[in-house]
């Protein structure tokens, strides 16, 4: 039976977008937990589902090998059957329950049910960034007086023009990305893959985005979408020799294709451990920076079932 479940999880695909949406009836902050992101990054975590009494729930693999287990997503009336769900799953696997990413509130609510050795903890690298919605659009205020001083060296400097993304450009904006990343010191190919799901299905996705061409070239991407009062930037790609382009971008595309809502909240997702994204994610005054956590099963013997 619990074989049959393991084969029976859904592999995520665009298609199953609408099916995402049913079970996500509350807003849910962590980027993670997005279908956009589950979809983009499949090819990297291999992201299946499966529906189980009346709730979604999404596992993954990480890169080390290891299974990972998401907390269940839909009208859930006590956790301690998901419990005891997923001991069954790990159990066959021969593997340990690994629960992430969480939030604090999901995170409290499952120590309730779980009565197995477990180590609890969370790391920085995991934590999404969260802005002001109308300070960082505007980049309003003292905190944000170098931006403004970086926006408005950028435009005086160099001559260029935005435009919004659509299916007549798409093709040209994938090609300027991928020669954006060849500058890179470290290409990375599953990003490129992301981008060019992301482009692919572009409109299922519901995103939206822009560039900037300085002498006629693509030299800046930007691409993010609406999830209620909150904007999920997905991408933000600059050829870095132009002074001032990174806070050029953002301002532009916010301006642009998120003027017209009642937004919030920005969310850039995290930073991967990166020190240089994390000093330049900070830089953009976060007004919270979103904790994740993990669950893992520690010193317990397995049971194949």
């Amino acid at each position: 039976m619990i074989l049959n479940l393991i084969d029976n999880m859904k592999k995520i695909e665009i298609n199953d977008k609408k099916i995402f949406e049913n079970y996500y009836v509350d807003s849910i902050i962590n980027s993670e937990y997005q279908f956009s992101t589950l979809f983009i990054w499949q090819h990297v975590y291999k992201f299946k589902y499966e529906i189980w009494n009346d709730c979604l729930i999404v596992y993954g693999t990480q890169k080390n090998g290891d299974t990972q287990v998401y907390f269940p997503i839909g009208k859930i009336n006590e956790l301690d059957s998901y419990v005891d769900h997923i001991q069954h799953i790990f159990g066959h696997l021969n593997q340990h329950i690994n629960i992430r990413p969480l939030s604090e509130k999901m995170k409290d609510c499952l120590l309730h049910s779980i009565d197995f050795n477990i180590e609890v903890g969370s790391k920085e690298s995991y934590s999404d960034y969260l802005y002001d919605f109308d300070s960082l659009k505007s980049y309003s205020g003292s905190m944000y007086k170098k931006k403004r001083h970086e926006l408005h060296r950028f435009c005086s400097r160099y001559e260029y023009k935005y435009e919004s993304i659509d299916l007549g450009n798409m093709k040209e904006v994938l090609e300027a990305l991928n020669r954006i990343l060849n500058l890179e010191s470290e290409r990375d190919e599953d990003e490129y893959e992301a981008y060019c799901k992301i482009f692919n299905n572009f409109e299922c996705l519901n995103l939206r985005g822009g560039f900037i061409r300085i002498r006629g070239i693509i030299e800046a991407v930007a691409v993010g979408e609406a999830i209620g009062s909150m904007i999920l930037m997905h991408l933000r790609r600059c050829n870095k020799r132009f002074e001032g382009i990174y806070p050029a971008m953002l301002h532009l595309v916010l301006n642009s294709e998120f003027n017209n809502g009642e937004y919030k909240i920005i969310n850039t997702q995290d930073d991967m451990g990166n020190e240089n994204i994390r000093r330049t994610k900070l830089s953009y005054n976060p007004v919270c920076i979103y904790k994740k956590y993990f669950i893992k099963e520690v010193n317990n013997e397995k049971i194949l079932y």
